[in-house]
């Protein structure tokens, strides 16, 4: 009934952060990697989630920084071709140099996926 609603009123639908937080656990995040890559305790992240505190407008862009990253590294580990260029690698890259703290699994993944495209160069 709410969103029958909210399209007839044009309201567009809000994320929830619960709804990234979900997003990232099945792209091989846990919120807590999560709450450590955002630079926030795992208990705000979970009052965030349920709507009880909002994030500060820093916590959501690292957040969107974190998804764009975590993206990037589930496509390619998948053999996703266009996440193998150099040019995804090196926004992947670009990704991570703004957060607090970068999960080592990803920091090695980042760093076979740079090796294999200047290995295709020589």
């Amino acid at each position: 009934m709410l969103r029958e609603y909210a399209k007839e009123r044009g309201m567009a639908r809000r994320r929830r952060p619960m709804d990234v937080v979900r997003l990232l656990a099945f792209l091989g995040s846990p919120a807590s990697e999560l709450a450590q890559v955002m630079g926030c305790d795992v208990a705000r992240l979970h009052q965030a989630e349920r709507g009880l505190q909002a994030l500060t407008p820093s916590e959501s862009s690292r957040l969107a920084l974190w998804l764009s990253a975590a993206w990037w590294r589930h496509s390619w580990r998948c053999g996703n071709k266009d996440a193998t260029t150099a040019s995804a690698v090196q926004e992947a890259a670009s990704y991570v140099a703004l957060l607090p703290w970068v999960p080592d699994d990803y920091l090695r993944d980042l760093s076979v996926a740079a090796s294999e495209i200047s290995n295709d160069y020589r």
